[in-house]
């Protein structure tokens, strides 16, 4: 004899408000530093994707300088002290390559700097020197791809 089970009830769907959103989940702090102004969830303003958390590390280890981190002396790019050396113009860019390379490679190891490359070279009258960069990487673990930052690097004003 065959069993029928038409008659053991209705089939279970779970249904969520038409109102419900899924939380977003911040991965770190956005910097600079300001404040988010939900006043709920966090007090600053957060990246919640892991491709802009990455971006905003690597440029705070490329603009920091040797000596700004506490406890880290070599945490950096150092870039800021090759302004004040006596290097010509045309070997900049590989310097500054040369330095973001070694730290990211050092600080960053999953991050591979494809190019550095010098956009313009300006004077805007208040700065002795002023220097724009491009900085273009790749992270396989993030999927990251050919993405770029943009450095601005002015000695004194």
């Amino acid at each position: 004899m065959a069993r029928s089970f038409r008659s053991t009830g209705r089939p279970f769907t779970v249904s969520q408000p038409a109102s419900y959103q899924s939380p977003i989940i911040p991965v770190g702090i956005k910097t600079p530093l300001s404040l988010s102004g939900n006043g709920v969830s966090t007090p600053f303003t957060m990246n919640t994707k892991v491709e802009d958390q990455i971006a905003d590390n690597l440029r705070n280890l490329i603009m920091t300088n040797y000596g700004e981190r506490l406890g880290l002396y070599d945490f950096g790019g150092n870039l800021q002290s090759l302004l004040m050396e006596t290097i010509p113009t045309a070997d900049l860019p590989q310097a500054v390559e040369t330095r973001i390379k070694t730290a990211v490679d050092k600080y960053m190891p999953g991050i591979d700097i494809n190019s550095v490359s010098m956009i313009a070279n300006r004077s805007p009258g208040k700065a002795l020197a002023s220097f724009d960069f491009v900085v273009t990487y790749s992270c396989v673990q993030a999927g990251i791809n050919e993405r770029r930052i943009q450095i601005n690097l002015t000695a004194a004003g």
